[in-house]
């Protein structure tokens, strides 16, 4: 898969710190141990994305003849303890709704996101100007692939996500093209979004772990308590991995166990075996 821009924009500034850091040295003498020692004071996430821009370069450098092989490749990434986002569940949502009320920015911000399932990277820029025939179609920064959802007429399948479906519309601005933007109407930037969802949160009594991107994992969450299958929440979220969209779908079918069969999940969710990889 291609790198997004995001992506090379971020491996072309770690390389240039290196060069800056390193760059006095002979390519050919370059060995593992080097590269471990310099990897080695990083934090997990930090030594990860340099040791990626070392074996880019370093293959680059293996490709062009200017070294017979990649001193890189045999250096391992360090590991690290992925933390996944809190989901908001449906009484934060609410404190959410009764904080902010329809009208104000910040509860269509939150509407927004959370009813599309987008990330910040893309919900900054999510619009009328997006909507086809009744559908809202873009294609993911992170992903690149697209994600697609309902936006004026619930599909027969998603009726039961009506309510969520009413406060969106209620809040979807038809005074502009752009649906999240600043308090004097400019587009937000992607870090400004995700401070600033996780700072309007916090001032509306949610814990702080309530993020923009637990906003998606509700949605997911949401799609699967109503029975939506794999397929089906993966082409609204984007999600291109079954094991991350498994992990929602398995607590949908708990849902079900513990109420007794009144939760109506879609046998279709359930996956007898998940890959490895993650999105």
């Amino acid at each position: 898969m291609k790198d997004s821009p995001g992506t090379r924009s971020v491996r072309r500034r770690i390389i240039d710190k290196i060069s800056i850091e390193r760059g006095a040295g002979m390519i050919h003498d370059l060995r593992s141990d080097h590269i471990r020692k310099d990897v080695r004071s990083l934090t997990p996430g930090a030594a990860s994305n340099r040791l990626k821009a070392w074996r880019a370069m370093l293959r680059f450098a293996v490709d062009e003849g200017l070294i017979d092989s990649n001193p890189a490749r045999d250096v391992s990434a360090p590991k690290s303890v992925t933390i996944s986002h809190h989901q908001w569940t449906p009484q934060e949502i609410e404190m959410f709704r009764v904080y902010w009320p329809i009208g104000t920015p910040q509860r269509t911000a939150m509407e927004v996101i959370y009813w599309t399932g987008a990330r910040c990277v893309d919900a900054v820029r999510l619009g009328t100007q997006m909507v086809k025939d009744g559908w809202l179609n873009f294609v993911q920064s992170k992903t690149g692939g697209p994600a697609t959802c309902p936006i004026n007429n619930l599909p027969e399948w998603c009726r039961g996500l009506s309510e969520d479906h009413a406060h969106f519309m209620a809040c979807v601005p038809s005074d502009r093209i752009q649906w999240i933007v600043t308090e004097s109407g400019k587009p937000r930037s992607i870090k400004g979004l995700s401070q600033w969802m996780s700072r309007i949160a916090t001032e509306a009594g949610l814990p702080t772990h309530c993020t923009a991107h637990g906003l998606r994992a509700a949605r997911a969450a949401a799609l699967a308590e109503i029975g939506a299958t794999t397929h089906q929440i993966g082409a609204w979220t984007g999600h291109v991995s079954l094991a991350e969209i498994a992990h929602y779908t398995r607590a949908a079918d708990q849902i079900s166990i513990l109420s007794g069969g009144e939760q109506s999940v879609n046998l279709g969710n359930r996956i007898e075996k998940f890959p490895k990889n993650s999105n």
